[in-house]
């Protein structure tokens, strides 16, 4: 530093007195100069032609702007669009609320927590560097990536899904095996229980154990089945060519043609004699009626013998006559204890059979021993019931 001052020196000393006058003067403002330079004032004022713009200050605050600053100690603040390099210390800090507006933050090493809760992080570009055990409070993460992500509110080895509101949570399952995600999967021996809902089927009230049956052609065993309706049904268990009937148990079975005439009772005559109504004894020593239906004919035997007590020889039918005509035959018998040597005539109404001892239709006598015996047949109505 160059300094030049000029000196008025009174005219009345001379000599020595002159140079100690200029000395006094000189050291007095070199000491000046010294005590200014050292004891500047803080940053918060100019310091020798410099502004606080150029000058950071130690114990005030001050707002810093287009710095550049290298591995500093961070505490508190303001940052507007900082350019951070190296290693930001924040351990055992914390910087609450602050905003931090644009610039380029660059492979910062951060430690320690950062409360973000109450602040504004806009726009800024960080690039590469290490967060090690850094905590955010609620913050607002964009499209992140990164090589792993630890959150400490799910629970370790169950799988994650999002709840109603998109938090990302752990979700109890039960079961060994994988979650299936595919188009076609193949499951193997899975248990289902409740009321499961598969796409297409809502099966309700399910009772019973066993498999939801989807196949083209599937094997039931065992199964209940309710009002079926369909264009064919095989059973295994019949014998094929063979009528069926349904058991005791009403299950279906296959039945002989033998068995078949047996079940339908075609070579079985039914006994009708208790259900006719006989006129013409008044006591029997014996009496029989019985007939054998084959689809509409109805087959009838009988043989009626005791005391007459009326010359009207009749019996009913278990079944009406249906013909176009009545039909007559013949007979055996006895008249009044005495044989009949020409055949009787059997005369078929409606539903009433009527006996006469000769082909003229000659009334019996109303007294002694009377018997008729005969066979014949007649058309009925196939789907009627007997008597």
């Amino acid at each position: 530093m160059a300094y030049s001052r000029t000196y008025t020196i009174d005219a009345g000393p001379t000599g020595d007195t002159v140079k100690a006058a200029i000395a006094t003067k000189l050291d007095g403002d070199l000491t000046n100069a010294y005590t200014y330079l050292n004891a500047h004032d803080v940053a918060t004022t100019n310091v020798h032609g410099l502004g606080t713009a150029y000058v950071v200050g130690t114990t005030t605050a001050q707002t810093l702007t287009n710095k550049t600053i290298s591995s500093p100690t961070i505490t508190g603040g303001t940052i507007e669009n900082p350019t951070l390099t190296g290693t930001v210390d924040a351990s055992g800090a914390t910087i609450s609320s602050p905003t931090i507006t644009g610039g380029t933050i660059e492979n910062p090493t951060l430690t320690g927590t950062v409360d973000a809760s109450g602040a504004t992080i806009s726009s800024p570009t960080i690039t590469g560097g290490t967060a090690t055990n850094l905590t955010l409070v609620t913050p607002t993460l964009g499209a992140a990536s990164g090589t792993s992500l630890t959150l400490s509110g799910l629970s370790a080895s169950l799988p994650v899904f999002t709840d109603g509101s998109k938090n990302l949570v752990s979700n109890t399952m039960t079961g060994t095996g994988k979650v299936v995600m595919d188009t076609s999967p193949t499951i193997s021996a899975p248990t289902i229980s409740g009321h499961p809902v598969i796409e297409g089927v809502t099966p309700t009230g399910a009772t019973g154990t066993g498999k939801l049956v989807f196949d083209t052609s599937p094997t039931l065993v065992t199964p209940t089945i309710g009002a079926a309706s369909g264009t064919s049904l095989t059973l295994s268990g019949l014998t094929a060519s063979l009528p069926v009937f349904s058991d005791g148990s009403k299950k279906l079975i296959s039945k002989s043609v033998a068995d078949t005439l047996t079940a339908l009772r075609v070579r079985e005559w039914i006994d009708y004699t208790a259900s006719s109504s006989i006129v013409g004894w008044g006591s029997f020593v014996y009496s029989y009626i019985s007939y054998a239906k084959i689809n509409h004919t109805v087959f009838v035997q009988f043989a009626i013998a005791g005391e007459s007590n009326s010359t009207t020889t009749t019996f009913t039918l278990p079944y009406d006559n249906v013909a176009s005509f009545f039909g007559n035959t013949m007979l055996t018998g006895s008249d009044n204890g005495t044989q009949l040597t020409t055949p009787g005539k059997v005369s078929i109404s409606t539903d009433i059979v009527t006996c006469y001892k000769d082909c003229a239709s000659t009334l019996f006598t109303g007294s002694g021993t009377k018997v008729v015996r005969g066979q014949f047949f007649y058309e009925c109505d196939p789907s009627a019931d007997p008597r």
